[in-house]
């Protein structure tokens, strides 16, 4: 099984599966919120704390309760847009 890739190599639109559930990575980046990479990502369910704001800034666009922020390293599958290659995972659960 392959390692997961780091957060720079975690592409806005990958399905990931994360604690709160599965959704769509919809940022990967640096916030003003806290220091570090944070990945932004929409929930398939309203499992989440934002809307993709924190704070009144806005980091990507989804309905309240369906945004969460997370680190790579809470990632638990991946699986990458087509164009981009295979899926990798930490368990044997695939997205």
């Amino acid at each position: 099984m392959a390692p997961l890739p780091g957060a720079a190599e975690v592409p806005v639109g990958a399905i990931v599966e994360i604690q709160a559930g599965k959704g769509i990575v919809r940022f990967n980046g640096t916030t003003k919120f806290a220091p570090g990479r944070w990945i932004g990502v929409e929930l398939s369910e309203p499992k989440g704390k934002n809307d993709g704001s924190v704070d009144g800034e806005v980091y990507f666009s989804c309905k309240m309760k369906y945004g969460m922020f997370v680190r790579a390293a809470l990632i638990k599958s991946i699986e990458l847009p087509s164009n981009l290659g295979a899926s990798t995972s930490r368990s044997n659960t695939t997205v």
